[in-house]
């Protein structure tokens, strides 16, 4: 807590077009954005609102730079937009671009809302979707390596994405995983050539009482004659250092939730 206090400080002054925001605002925004920046997720995750927390975790983010608070519009008394410039990488360069977040005041101060499914690429990217996006790598990738359940916020979607960067579509041969502790919400059967699909998952299980319980996805998929498996790890209740602090404090100083 005493960085996090000593991080707000360094940031120094609002940026222009932020300066009339409630206290505490503008310098959540932008340690926020500038953790983002450094890929620094346990700063970040610190400005997540606590019922998004899993979504956050278990996102790709994109490499960003030259992060910016350019306005604050307030909703009401406990609810703002905020519109944030950046710099994002796209092929070999940087593009300009801009974002807009919603903050809720909490309890714990000012948090930001992680829509689902989550990830910088997904959710902020929207406007230049037209644009040539990176071409996938010559191969067939599933990832994220590893799935997380989060004990703070269990049941929320978890997705695995298979990237086809090949010349054949990639076929859902098989997928095993524990029924009793996971529930599919979205799932595929075949991802097109140099295209990409994903099966998502939710925790319904027993209430654990064990941290980190350990299981297993095997997804078996189909490309011409040639067949690959990948056996993903599944982490249920899963805790580290941080999430026990967000749950000390969640107990404390329960969220309310946004109006």
């Amino acid at each position: 807590m005493l960085n996090l206090l000593l991080l707000l400080l360094v940031l120094g002054p609002p940026a222009d077009g932020c300066e009339s925001a409630p206290e505490g605002l503008t310098q959540a925004v932008t340690a926020y954005w500038h953790a983002l920046e450094k890929h620094d997720k346990v700063t970040a995750m610190q400005f997540v609102y606590s019922e998004d927390l899993n979504s956050f975790l278990n996102r790709q983010d994109a490499d960003l730079r030259n992060t910016q608070c350019v306005g604050i519009n307030l909703v009401n008394d406990e609810t703002a937009k905020v519109l944030v410039s950046f710099d994002r990488a796209v092929l070999q360069t940087y593009l300009k671009t801009e974002a807009t977040d919603t903050w809720v005041k909490t309890e714990q101060g000012w948090k930001v809302r992680v829509e689902k499914p989550a990830s910088v690429t997904d959710r902020i990217f929207h406007a230049i979707e037209t644009m040539p996006r990176p071409p996938l790598p010559a191969r067939l990738d599933v990832l994220p390596k590893r799935l997380a359940f989060y004990a703070i916020s269990p049941q929320q979607t978890a997705p695995l994405q298979i990237r086809n960067g090949l010349d054949l579509p990639a076929e859902v041969v098989s997928l095993d995983y524990d029924a009793s502790m996971l529930t599919i919400v979205k799932s595929v059967t075949t991802v097109p050539s140099h295209s990409t699909g994903r099966i998502a998952f939710r925790y319904s299980g027993p209430k654990l009482t064990e941290e980190n319980v350990q299981g297993r996805i095997t997804l078996k998929i189909r490309q011409g004659d040639a067949t690959q498996v990948f056996e993903i790890p599944v982490f249920y209740n899963y805790m580290n250092d941080l999430e026990r602090w967000f749950t000390r404090q969640k107990k404390v100083n329960p969220t309310r939730p946004p109006k």
